[in-house]
């Protein structure tokens, strides 16, 4: 039997822990759940306390997504995991929702990462954050197809994309062992697009399951211009250059040019803080170089068998 393992990370999750857990507790398929705490200040640890069944693992400190799954993920490795699903706090998996995705990765080895549908609140429509990243891939029809049943549309069947968000990935072994673990250059935001970039670079596809469902009860507002801004500036330049898919020139390349742009769009804000951040992130196109060419570097390498 597959030993199938479910990765949480909270941070202040008490709006939406109980349910989270309750709906994997109930799902079809057996599966083993982590939690790592990331230093809750609400209700959280106390709702998990009800949970005895589930792995808690407490940080002191905030050490962001990425880093926090990996505990997750060294853990559910050195236990054997056939699969591990990283699930978001705020997501709820339906009855069938793992395994439908464990089937459809043992249907299809080329895939390495399956996403179900991300569905709003009501369970009535796509998430509209996820349904950008659909049409980044398809058709805006393709993607209504998706959700919708249609004689001529098959849901049953994954379908590669270039990047899928990390509120619901079930990653098989074989793909973690040839890709290793988020990098813990990104704390939050960046490292789903760096670590799907990889999983592409090592030979594996990614993409998304529509017969497979998960609502995200996820804040849908966008940010106000500032801080969307700051958020690119702080992510989508060195993701970019570390981009295994592209050559290290076409990266550099690709990469200082969208700081510059981001320093463009800042420069309104004319205020300490933020060209701090600008100058930032613009050392990892000069003084901090090396760095990244050593991550780039490294990520190449498959770690190995845990």
């Amino acid at each position: 039997m597959d030993k199938i393992f479910s990765i949480i990370v909270t941070y202040n999750g008490e709006t939406w822990i109980n349910r989270c857990l309750n709906n994997l507790l109930k799902s079809d398929l057996h599966t083993e759940i982590i939690v790592i705490d990331n230093a809750s200040t609400d209700e959280t640890l106390a709702l998990l306390s009800n949970y005895p069944t589930i792995h808690l693992i407490q940080n002191k400190i905030n050490t962001g997504f990425g880093q926090a799954n990996n505990l997750g993920i060294d853990f559910a490795m050195k236990q054997g995991a056939d699969f591990i699903f990283l699930l978001n706090q705020d997501a709820y998996v339906f009855e069938n929702t793992i395994s439908k995705l464990v089937n459809a990765l043992k249907d299809n080895p080329d895939f390495g990462l399956l996403s179900p549908l991300q569905l709003e609140i009501s369970g009535k429509a796509i998430e509209p954050i996820f349904k950008n990243f659909l049409h980044n891939n398809f058709s805006p029809e393709v993607a209504n197809k998706m959700l919708i049943s249609s004689s001529d549309f098959d849901v049953n069947r994954p379908y590669a994309m270039r990047f899928v968000n990390a509120a619901a990935w079930m990653i098989s072994r074989e793909c973690i062992n040839k890709t290793g673990l988020f990098h813990p250059v990104f704390f939050h935001y960046g490292e789903d697009n760096h670590y799907a970039s990889r999983v592409q670079y090592h030979g594996m596809k990614i993409g998304v399951l529509p017969v497979a469902h998960v609502i995200h009860d996820c804040k849908t507002e966008t940010p106000d211009d500032y801080n969307l801004l700051i958020r690119k500036m702080k992510n989508i330049p060195i993701y970019t250059l570390l981009d295994l898919r592209k050559s290290f020139p076409l990266a550099y390349f690709l990469g200082f040019l969208k700081w510059r742009r981001l320093a463009k769009k800042l420069s309104k804000f004319k205020n300490t803080a933020t060209q701090n951040i600008i100058d930032e992130q613009k050392k990892w196109f000069t003084s901090k170089l090396s760095q990244a060419i050593a991550i780039r570097k490294e990520t190449k390498n498959p770690p190995g068998e845990w």
